[in-house]
């Protein structure tokens, strides 16, 4: 979803059983394979927590997935969401 601030937030929700502190990974595919993405100014935002907020510019025509992981559990991947301008 927009944000009025030329950004798109991202967001997954995510639990665990029992209740424990969740890992968040944020990965970006342009075309050429999965990357991940890294918290950088004026791009990513939050890129290691729940939502990730991206410049729609630059977000746009990608496609998005997170990672969701716990100590002692297995990782979760989520499904993918493509970023497209209205």
């Amino acid at each position: 979803a927009a944000n009025g601030a030329g950004n798109v937030n991202l967001t997954v929700a995510a639990t665990s059983t029992p209740t424990t502190t969740l890992s968040y990974a944020w990965q970006r595919n342009a075309g050429a394979g999965w990357v991940s993405v890294a918290n950088t100014a004026g791009i990513y935002f939050n890129a290691t927590s729940a939502t990730l907020t991206a410049n729609a510019k630059v977000a746009t025509g990608n496609t998005f997935r997170v990672q969701v992981s716990a100590t002692g559990a297995n990782t979760v991947t989520s499904s993918n969401a493509a970023v497209t301008t209205p």
